[in-house]
């Protein structure tokens, strides 16, 4: 039998012990990573120096979609936007990008950029395109998007992939596209309809890959066709994704209903109101 001090100072032990594991659970309950944003999510690898080094395997103009704006274009481009633009931006990114990748409080962080964008070389554009983006650092990745009136580029990163790429660039994309990417536009790695491509230039290889949306295609007497219907309530029927081993960058079209099937990308969205 134990008397009763003894009893005493087991019950203080274990209130102690008690104690020290419930401040314990609290500690780690608020110990929730912060979300970066922005200028703030730094990229070694999605840097214009660092991305510089690959030459003619990734021109100036894919750069610039993967790259934060300096100081000087956010002061001259940045302008106020319709917060309905805001909201089918957003409607846009909820479509192609996992729900629990997208961080609470994304849309209180795009930037409207006026004549800024550019979806390919600039000489073959009309003019630069009126773009939202934004940058944002989620463990482990750090996530950049540009959204235009006629695609999203969605550029992924693992910082730890700095120094030792993958070699293995089809499998690094798999990997990412399903880590980020919504299960509509999940790649199936076996599928006919995904192809890879290399391209070495200035010593640099650059992989492609590129895929259809598996339920939007159809077969018919031998033919891979589109189904309309579906590539419009997805809002895509392919994803173009591109590699060097440490980033992924994935280009996906807008479709929509009407009578293109791409919108246009000289959509003037936003006025010159600046923010």
């Amino acid at each position: 039998m134990l008397n009763m001090k003894t009893k005493q100072n087991i019950f203080r032990l274990i209130s102690s012990i008690g104690i020290l594991v419930f401040g314990i659970t609290v500690i780690e309950a608020t110990e929730t990573p912060s979300i970066q944003w922005n200028e703030i999510a730094k990229s070694k690898i999605m840097d214009n120096n660092e991305l510089a080094k690959l030459g003619a395997a990734f021109p100036t103009w894919k750069i610039k979609q993967v790259t934060w704006p300096s100081a000087s274009e956010i002061n001259t481009n940045k302008v106020t936007a319709d917060p309905n633009l805001t909201v089918q931006c957003m409607e846009w990114l909820s479509k192609f990008i996992k729900k629990e990748q997208l961080p609470t409080g994304l849309d209180k962080q795009l930037v409207a950029m006026k004549k800024w964008g550019l979806i390919r070389e600039e000489s073959r554009q009309k003019r630069l395109c009126d773009v939202f983006i934004a940058r944002f650092k989620k463990a482990p990745y750090v996530i950049h998007v540009q959204e235009s009136p006629c695609n999203v580029v969605i550029a992924v990163v693992d910082e730890q992939l700095l120094n030792d790429p993958r070699i293995d660039h089809k499998d690094l994309v798999i990997k990412i596209a399903t880590s980020v990417l919504s299960e509509a536009l999940k790649p199936d790695p076996n599928s006919e309809n995904l192809h890879v491509f290399e391209f070495v230039r200035d010593n640099q290889k650059i992989s492609r890959i590129l895929w259809l949306v598996e339920s939007v295609v159809t077969l018919k007497n031998g033919q891979t066709l589109i189904n309309d219907a579906n590539a419009c309530k997805i809002g895509t029927s392919q994803v173009e994704a591109e590699t060097d081993g440490k980033f992924v960058k994935f280009d996906i079209p807008k479709v929509v209903k009407g009578s293109r099937a791409t919108p246009d990308p000289y959509v003037e969205r936003f006025s010159t109101e600046k923010k």
